[in-house]
């Protein structure tokens, strides 16, 4: 369940999931969950009874979640430990959806993605305490990507160009999509120096949280300059396609991003398309 842990904190984390979830129903039952919708990908033959009891599992964990008062440092990391996994069951759905057509993938995205920048204000609100507590060597190994003020790689280029010369977007909406891109880019320069990289699967799962307000509201609005960027994190999903939680999913959000678009919108998608392009169908 935690791929982006790198080898010295996995078993640190194993440990507290574990032992924070003894005392927090909501925590234990999104652990059931997401194992029951692990399983229901390595049983093919029982997926439907598994993605059932993921769903089951999972809609009672969220109930009692809601039923706490008050977050404070009696439970700031079971509850952070919780919306961690929750973020991770839901776009790992929502990656794996493929119902409906490119419209509604978009609006699952959009969900998610708001649920993300829950997560990041709940984070911000215990982080001090979360920075004293057992969690603290998590904490700051998940802090990687917000401390990356400056990028080396030239990947996102032509993106930011793009944007920069559009005469669609005002200044303000134009330095939005701007930063989303930039982390983008912190995750390829991460590839860059490890094909292995712990940090980029994290980022896969968490980008969203990392959305400015106004680049939210233009993906909100269907605005095509914030869904094409949503091609070029298909790129960055795609380095994790030989674990069972995303599989072809960036071939899936590229197609969906280009089919919402439409043809108008091609050079937009170049670039994705040039590096999925032996996973694309014809």
């Amino acid at each position: 369940m935690t791929p982006d842990l790198a080898p010295k904190l996995l078993g640190i984390g194993t440990n507290l999931v574990l032992q924070r979830s003894l005392g927090t129903p909501c925590l234990l039952h999104q652990i059931l969950a997401i194992s029951a919708q692990h399983l229901a990908h390595l049983r093919p033959d029982r997926c439907q009874f598994y993605s059932r009891q993921a769903v089951q599992l999972q809609t009672k964990a969220i109930e009692l979640f809601n039923a706490t008062q008050i977050i404070d440092k009696t439970n700031c990391e079971a509850t952070i430990l919780f919306v961690g996994l929750l973020n991770r069951h839901l776009l790992i759905d929502v990656l794996g959806n493929r119902e409906g057509d490119a419209a509604a993938f978009l609006e699952r995205f959009i969900r998610s993605a708001q649920v993300q920048r829950g997560i990041r204000v709940i984070y911000n609100k215990t982080s001090t305490i979360l920075l004293e507590s057992d969690l603290a060597p998590l904490v700051r190994e998940g802090s990687w990507a917000a401390t990356r003020s400056s990028t080396v790689g030239k990947e996102c280029d032509m993106l930011r160009q793009l944007i920069s010369i559009t005469p669609a977007l005002d200044p303000i909406a134009k330095e939005a999509c701007r930063t989303a891109v930039h982390f983008l880019q912190v995750g390829f320069d991460e590839l860059a120096q490890s094909p292995r990289a712990d940090n980029v699967f994290r980022l896969i799962f968490c980008w969203g949280a990392y959305f400015p307000n106004e680049f939210f509201d233009l993906l909100s609005q269907r605005r095509p300059e914030a869904v094409a960027v949503l091609g070029w994190y298909a790129v960055l999903l795609d380095s994790g396609r030989t674990h069972w939680a995303i599989g072809d999913a960036a071939v899936f959000v590229l197609r969906s991003v280009s089919c919402f678009l439409g043809p108008e919108w091609a050079h937009w998608l170049q670039w994705p398309m040039e590096m999925l392009a032996d996973r694309l169908p014809e």
